[in-house]
């Protein structure tokens, strides 16, 4: 079955090819009076579409419409989520953990930067993530964020609270951290789906006429050709 928007554009590749001929046969028409003694003195004629209104009736096709999100709209909101932790939430965290470290907090940045880069980034449920669940991702944050510790030189490792109370500073901002980004993230994912989507329909005669009226659907557009000159 075609598409919505294969159909639409059909629609406006014909008009648009309309005045074309349109325009060649009024050239041919222009040549023609000019060559003639007395219709040269006559405005030979043309045609120019200007507005066109379409209505258009058709049928959507059930077995086309897209049912939860798209895998590239998963990986979108994936990846918001792990950027967000590499660069927001892990740094800010280990801020708070590190109150008597005694070296500059740029310099402090600096080398969580580079433990971060050199650890290996984790893979996280983002089914979960955009179902609102937290407890796998939570997990999988913490492990993370110990591994990213765990690649800090050793005195900086030192001044810091052992793991056990690194974790439990991690679990308990981890649930604002993921509130304040889950509205973004659907967002992000609904709308990368909506602009793969594609609509099939169908549009002849004999599938109209035997298909339920309620399940017809019908739009309006109006076609505006202009002049680029």
């Amino acid at each position: 079955m075609p598409k919505l928007s294969e159909v639409l554009g059909a629609i406006v590749k014909d008009i648009s090819h309309a005045q074309v001929t349109s325009d060649m046969v009024s050239l041919e028409y222009a040549k023609y009076y000019q060559q003639d003694a007395l219709l040269k003195h006559i405005t030979s004629p043309s045609i120019k579409i200007k507005n066109i209104e379409v209505k258009l009736k058709f049928l959507v096709s059930e077995t086309s419409i897209s049912k939860g999100l798209s895998e590239d709209a998963k990986v979108v909101a994936s990846n918001i989520w792990s950027e967000h932790v590499q660069t927001n939430f892990i740094p800010r965290v280990i801020d708070g953990l590190a109150k008597n470290i005694t070296i500059d907090r740029s310099e402090l940045g600096n080398i969580v930067k580079t433990a971060i880069k050199v650890t290996k980034k984790p893979s996280f449920d983002i089914n979960n993530i955009l179902a609102g669940k937290t407890r796998n991702n939570k997990t999988i944050t913490e492990n993370y964020f110990t591994a990213v510790v765990k690649s800090l030189p050793s005195d900086i490792r030192k001044q810091l609270p052992n793991l056990t109370g690194i974790k439990k500073s991690v679990r308990e901002q981890y649930d604002n951290e993921f509130k304040t980004l889950s509205p973004q993230m659907k967002k992000v994912a609904i709308a990368k789906t909506a602009e793969n989507f594609d609509l099939d329909i169908a549009v002849t005669k004999d599938e109209l006429a035997n298909a339920d009226e309620s399940e017809v659907q019908e739009i309006s557009m109006e076609i505006v050709l202009e002049d680029n000159l």
